[in-house]
């Protein structure tokens, strides 16, 4: 499966944050006006925004939330919540410690665990903290925290699976009691998940020679109802769960 996944090309296509931007608008509150004037958020702009000393945290923090469908898909009360703590007086404090604890950790199992106590983000759960670990390391030239959501997390999982020959990946971190849904669910143990998960998306950029923002992306896959085809790594991370007698998503 990964060898599939691997001959696979990669879509860091630049992402239109116009939508993002009305949905925000529609919530009747403010984000930074610099966003008006850009165009889709690649990769590599996000990055010069990120690691720029001419911009503050807070248009950072909403450069990263912005190349994506947060505010696409997450419920009112949290996105309120979020821009409420984004908005308020001391919010470029807040965020400034964030970064730089992100910048200098040495354990993504430590960094998770601080942003589910000391550093929570309200609003912000791990699909989207990771991401901001992500911008930040990569930017400033660290070892890369890759994102860990949904998706990844059955990338992780499938994958695993197929290198050790069991299922004790699934079990330790996904698996609800009585039952064998492989949906993307994170239940328990999530600062150890992350930690090792960061050490086989590491191990495999390495051991590949393939760049792990590249080798995130590539196990990504694209949305179902873009590409419903067994090319897309999302089935064929469904299909392994169903040969090993898990129920699907």
């Amino acid at each position: 499966m990964l060898n599939r996944v691997l001959e696979l090309q990669a879509n860091q296509a630049p992402f239109d944050i116009k939508p993002q931007l009305r949905r925000i608008q529609n919530m009747k509150m403010g984000y930074p006006e610099m966003f008006d004037k850009l165009e889709p958020l690649s990769r590599e702009d996000l990055k010069e925004i990120v690691s720029s000393t001419n911009h503050s945290y807070k248009d950072k923090l909403f450069a990263i939330l912005l190349r994506g469908i947060y505010f696409e898909v997450v419920q009112k009360g949290p996105k309120l919540k979020l821009l409420e703590w984004i908005n308020q007086d001391d919010s470029e404090d807040e965020i400034g410690k964030r970064f730089k604890a992100i910048s200098e950790s040495n354990s993504p199992r430590t960094l998770f665990k601080s942003f589910q106590n000391e550093f929570k983000i309200p609003g912000l759960g791990f699909a989207y903290f990771t991401k901001i670990f992500y911008f930040v390391r990569k930017a400033e030239g660290k070892t890369v925290y890759p994102i860990l959501d949904k998706w990844l997390i059955c990338a992780y999982t499938a994958i695993s699976a197929e290198i050790e020959g069991n299922l004790n990946t699934f079990i330790k971190y996904m698996k609800e009691p009585g039952r064998y849904n492989f949906d993307g669910g994170l239940r328990r143990k999530k600062p150890e998940c992350y930690e090792n998960y960061v050490h086989l998306m590491t191990t495999t950029s390495e051991e590949r020679g393939i760049d792990i923002d590249v080798l995130e992306e590539k196990l990504f896959g694209v949305d179902l109802r873009r590409d419903s085809s067994m090319h897309n790594p999302r089935n064929m991370y469904r299909n392994w769960a169903v040969n090993s007698a898990l129920s699907t998503m």
